[in-house]
This record gives C-alpha cells, sequence and structure tokens, in this order.
C-alpha cells in the first residue's frame, strides 16, 4: 500500500531516488511531511475497496464514493466493473481519465 502511495506522492521517482542520499530525496521527504495526500488517500481507499470486493465484502460501498482506477489495463477495469455489478453498483467515469464514482442501482421490483 506505502509503494502505491508513493507512486502518487513521488511522481514515478525511482528507489534510488526516493531512498538514496541526494538533492531529489529531500524534496520528497519533505512531499511526505507537508505535501497533499489527497491523491494518496483516493488511490488507498480505491485499492483497499478492491480488495474487499474481491473476498465478498461490500461494506463500506456507498452511491457517490469517489475511486482512482488510473493504470488499469482494460481487463483488470473489466474484472472491477463486475465486481461493483455483482454487488449493486455501476461505474460513472469521471471528467479525469481514470476516475469514477459509484452509482447505486435501482432495485428491481
Amino acid at each position: 500500500m506505502h509503494a502505491l502511495q508513493d507512486a502518487y506522492a513521488h511522481e514515478g521517482a525511482s528507489t534510488n531516488e526516493h531512498l538514496g542520499l541526494n538533492t531529489s530525496m529531500v524534496g520528497m521527504f519533505w512531499n511526505d511531511l507537508y505535501g497533499n495526500t489527497s491523491k494518496a488517500d483516493l488511490i488507498s481507499q480505491s485499492a483497499v475497496t478492491v480488495v474487499g470486493l474481491f473476498s465478498g465484502n461490500t461494506e463500506g460501498l456507498s452511491n457517490g464514493m469517489r475511486m482512482d482506477f488510473s493504470g488499469m489495463s482494460k481487463k483488470q477495469l473489466g474484472t472491477v466493473t463486475g465486481l461493483f455489478n455483482k454487488a449493486g453498483y455501476d461505474l460513472n467515469a469521471g471528467k479525469n481519465k481514470g476516475f469514477y464514482t459509484l452509482k447505486k442501482r435501482e432495485e428491481e421490483q
């Protein structure tokens, strides 16, 4: 999970850039302490939600919930979409590529 968050926070920096003693490491450390964490929070929440869906856990899903699936392949997104559909939700694409909002389907009578 930390590596996933770092991919956002450090914008794809190499392991050496992230962990090595260099000038970019200082900037990354500063970002870790004081930077905007909203993107890392959203990708983390999205990952935890998907892992839960794979094990059948639908607790915590709610109408309008935002998800970040940027970087997923079409096949991976298809699998995740199927899991949400099985749980009674549709994924609505947002304005930014890779971002989605959950929409609870109306129950059929």
